[in-house]
């Protein structure tokens, strides 16, 4: 029998919406269960204890059929007072090789928890914790500054040794002004924008330098990345309608749209001898701004 809105919608007709699902026949695939407010029974010991339900999703079970025994794989929740997850424990049960012993970590490889440390006051993830106590751990710490914004991501297998993947650099007005990637710092990003806030450029716009780099280096205040090219340059331009008109299909052009150039450094010229000039250009719709602010 093919549901209609009638049997959805619990109205006083037969069969009801209970019956239609437990009568109808067939087979019920792709099952996802999920419990608030109950923790999950038996308790999971040693892996996790849930606290502070009410209210929240306790866990959330998926299974392939109905009329399987077990279910496929499940996710466990337990809160803190202020109703932040603070333990994650993913269970893979249906995955028969992780529900093997693991030599390297000596416990039911079918389990892989996570746990988040939070700032009391803002709120804010400090850290992240993935299996933390076993051989396979993996941690990520976060700072931020004074207004919340992160200023560096870092990583560690054991958290005493931490290597920096990112850190963030800010206008003083907000916007993120620079992103240094690696330890080393082996890419820098910087960003600037419109009047309006809009993302108008990722690095230099220009193709290429004097020097043959595809765009500007650091500034002399970046010891560590001066000399370091970037990859890539990405100016956004902001037109009006009518410098677009030739898209096909576009029946009705909205008053202003982005246009989005990516540009990339030509190759060496031990790699190509004629370094290639390649562009890819694609445009869609954006909000107008006010004609006389316009870039």
């Amino acid at each position: 029998m093919a549901i209609t809105q009638d049997i959805s919608q619990e109205k006083t007709i037969i069969p009801t919406l209970d019956t239609w699902l437990h009568g109808s026949g067939g087979t019920k695939a792709q099952i996802t269960q999920t419990v608030y407010d109950l923790p999950y029974a038996p308790p999971l010991s040693g892996f996790i204890t849930q606290q502070n339900l009410r209210n929240r999703v306790s866990y959330a079970a998926t299974g392939t059929l109905a009329t399987d025994a077990g279910f496929t794989s499940a996710t466990y929740y337990s809160y803190d007072i202020h109703g932040n997850v603070d333990v994650l424990l993913q269970d893979y049960n249906g995955i028969a090789a992780m529900k093997l012993n693991d030599p390297f970590i000596n416990q039911a490889n079918r389990y892989k928890k996570i746990t988040y440390d939070y700032d009391l006051i803002s709120g804010k993830v400090n850290q992240v914790n993935y299996q933390p106590g076993f051989e396979n751990a993996f941690y990520h710490r976060y700072t931020y500054d004074a207004e919340n914004r992160i200023t560096a991501a870092e990583t560690s297998r054991d958290m005493i040794v931490w290597e920096r993947d990112a850190a963030y650099e800010y206008y003083k007005h907000g916007p993120l002004a620079r992103t240094r990637l690696g330890q080393l710092h082996v890419q820098g990003m910087n960003y600037a924008y419109t009047l309006q806030g809009w993302l108008k450029g990722v690095n230099s716009t220009a193709r290429s330098g004097a020097d043959g780099r595809a765009c500007a280096t650091g500034t002399a205040n970046d010891k560590l990345d001066i000399n370091i090219r970037p990859v890539f340059g990405q100016p956004l331009q902001y037109v009006a309608k009518s410098e677009i008109n030739f898209l096909d299909g576009l029946k009705a052009p909205p008053a202003m749209c982005l246009r989005h150039l990516l540009i990339l450094p030509p190759l060496p010229a031990t790699l190509l001898p004629t370094p290639p000039k390649f562009m890819h250009r694609a445009i869609w719709a954006a909000t107008a701004p006010p004609p006389e602010t316009r870039w």
